[in-house]
């Protein structure tokens, strides 16, 4: 075996133990990383998450649900002067212009109809945000 040939054989060694490492490595990290999947946020972290057009986000004693949102998820509202602003988009997915739909919360699953400026959350509350159609009569 020529010396270019044992060369190319050592190069080509290396080169399959970093894919072999790099392989090992992704599938530990997938196996720890923290996930998403689940549309109910980890009550002990307090931060935005959205999955499929849902926004999730938990509750914290004394927190009012407008709070939340505002202070955790990228929010654009009508109007930040008003008394009771309306909420047009919560991590860049906005209202339909046409205003057939709104933005409805949920706390612990159960539809709110109170403005979220009201409704205080507690610790452990789960709330979720979605695009709801109006219902025409």
């Amino acid at each position: 075996m020529t010396k270019k040939q044992k060369i190319i054989i050592i190069i080509l060694a290396v080169i399959a133990a970093l894919c072999i490492a790099g392989t090992v490595l992704f599938i530990i990290y997938q196996q720890n990383r923290p996930t998403n999947d689940s549309k109910e946020a980890d009550e002990s972290v307090v931060a935005c998450f959205e999955k499929d057009g849902v926004i999730s986000i938990s509750g914290e004693d004394g927190k009012s649900v407008y709070d939340l949102v505002t202070s955790l998820c990228d929010v654009e509202i009508n109007d930040p002067t008003a008394e009771a602003p309306t909420i047009l988009a919560i991590e860049d997915i906005a209202v339909s212009p046409d205003g057939t739909n709104y933005w409805a919360y949920f706390v612990n699953g159960v539809y709110v109809l109170d403005h979220p400026m009201n409704y205080q959350t507690k610790t452990g509350d789960k709330i979720t945000w979605q695009l709801e159609n109006y219902t025409t009569n």
